[in-house]
């Protein structure tokens, strides 16, 4: 039987995915595809992003269906903005308003009075309402790595920090900038113990324009940059129990 191309598993929230202004084509993990090619590494990118997604759903189902059986070679992560982004809603809150039975125009009312005064909600406590809580969230981050050492091939991994246009989201959120770097100071500690290779934080420093107006998602540039860097990183680990980090 012939040997497989080495598979790439992308693992991320939205930030994966198509939206309006930038097409499936433009997303970083289509463009990785195509950036390996052009290294002379013809590898299988498989896109698991999914919209909503937080670091404590990666040891549930999802380890098994996206990883265990799946046996990528190379993984590339990135979650960590919906986890970390100062809410007027906690998730639980979130998921009632978003319940069948909720009564719609109540819904709309609270949404709106809460997103007017979000500035002031979340100046005084910018963590009070955030979806996954720093200690839980550095909790998920070494259970997913205990399963991953635990496969019988570890695969190697990439991880992509959250990166963002802090006066952007500090505009609308004040204290953004203190959680993503809480949070990421969290993802370092980690990889530290783990023994993780980390990349050059400036990665994006020289493209223009690499966010979108929100903020946090890439534009086609940061898109095609990110999978620049990527693939140049992939290619130089290639198949070993290896993880970079991109921050």
């Amino acid at each position: 039987m012939s040997a497989r191309r080495p598979r790439v598993v992308a693992l991320s929230d939205s930030l994966s995915l198509p939206r309006p202004g930038l097409s499936w084509e433009d997303t970083w993990p289509s463009r990785l595809h195509e950036e390996l090619r052009q290294l002379g590494l013809d590898a299988e990118v498989i896109n698991f992003g999914r919209r909503r997604r937080t670091v404590d759903t990666l040891t549930g189902p999802d380890f098994e269906q996206l990883v265990e059986f799946v046996e990528p070679d190379i993984i590339v992560l990135q979650v960590g903005i919906v986890d970390c982004s100062p809410r007027v809603f906690s998730r639980r809150s979130r998921d009632l308003l978003n319940h069948r039975y909720f009564p719609v125009r109540l819904r709309d009312w609270l949404v709106a009075r809460r997103s007017a005064q979000r500035a002031t909600i979340v100046a005084k406590d910018p963590l009070a309402k955030v979806y996954v809580p720093p200690s839980a969230y550095r909790r998920a981050l070494e259970a997913f790595a205990a399963r991953l050492e635990a496969l019988p091939r570890v695969p190697a991994l990439v991880v992509i920090p959250i990166v963002v246009a802090p006066e952007v989201l500090e505009s609308k959120s004040p204290g953004h900038r203190s959680n993503v770097d809480l949070y990421n100071r969290h993802l370092q500690e980690v990889s530290a113990r783990r023994g993780w290779t980390w990349l050059a934080k400036d990665a994006l420093g020289s493209v223009p324009a690499p966010f979108d107006a929100d903020g946090y998602h890439l534009s086609a540039a940061g898109n095609r940059a990110l999978a620049s860097v990527l693939a140049g990183e992939i290619a130089r680990v290639g198949a070993q129990p290896a993880v970079v980090v991109w921050s």
